[in-house]
């Protein structure tokens, strides 16, 4: 039983060796990203990733923070998923983002802005 728990640790562990590198990052997008909604305490992510720019580790993070958010409406009720995209760049005194873009639809300009953005 020990031996396979050993066994599943090691191999998650790279895995959040590489989503660690950017958590930071990530985790501020997020929280900007709140402030855009109209309910920001019933957001819910998935689908998060971190898409470095030409920038990026010259010498601080830089990059776009994408995914989908899930968040209740004017009335109270959710929303269904919606794709956003927020630029996170870091500086001496922490982090700095542009607007939030955020899309529900998926042929509107947004998507065209998330879409070119948002590099897997």
């Amino acid at each position: 039983m020990v031996k396979r728990l050993l066994l599943v640790g090691a191999a998650c562990f790279p895995l959040v060796g590489c989503f660690g590198e950017y958590s930071e990052a990530i985790s501020y997008g997020e929280s900007q990203i709140k402030e855009a909604l109209k309910d920001p305490d019933s957001a819910k992510f998935s689908d998060v990733w971190f898409s470095p720019d030409a920038n990026n580790g010259k010498p601080r993070t830089s990059g776009y923070v994408c995914g989908k958010v899930n968040a209740k409406n004017a009335i109270g009720g959710y929303a269904g998923d919606s794709a956003f995209v927020i630029y996170v760049g870091q500086t001496d005194s922490g982090f700095v983002s542009s607007s939030a873009v955020i899309s529900q639809d998926s042929e509107g300009p947004n998507m065209a802005i998330i879409t070119s953005s948002c590099k897997k």
